[in-house]
């Protein structure tokens, strides 16, 4: 289980990313309030999975072995099982490939989306700009 407290190891590599997607929809035309705007830079694609190997490679043993994720929050539950699946098909088309690898392979090829809320945005690009 995640400890109290405990941070994600890439905070900054993700909070650029998260910045630069702020921005590119800040400019869109069809956005018209700032939540929007928050929305859209938490779905837009990420370069990658922001979890830790380590963590990653826990939740999903533990998925396997219990058959249920680890983790109550909505979008970092979806984030898991997404992991999960992916993981699962690339171990079906390697069978060679152990699962530390497959999940590894996973984290670090492009999510399709940061896996936060709007209201999580808005509170680290307030960060970032102050």
């Amino acid at each position: 289980m995640k400890r109290k407290g405990s941070t994600c190891d890439f905070v900054e590599e993700r909070n650029a990313e998260l910045l630069k997607a702020y921005r590119r929809n800040f400019m869109r035309p069809d956005l018209k309030s700032l939540m929007e705007v928050y929305e859209a830079a938490a779905n837009s694609e990420a370069p990658r999975f922001y979890v830790s190997e380590c963590r990653a490679v826990i939740v999903y043993r533990y998925w396997k072995k219990y058959g249920r994720l680890p983790v109550a929050v909505g979008s970092r539950r979806k984030m898991f099982h997404l992991i999960a699946e992916r993981a699962d098909s690339i171990l079906a088309a390697n069978p060679d490939c152990t699962d530390r690898d497959a999940v590894a392979n996973v984290i670090y090829s492009p999510a399709p989306t940061f896996f936060l809320s709007p209201l999580s945005v808005k509170t680290i690009i307030h960060k970032l700009r102050s």
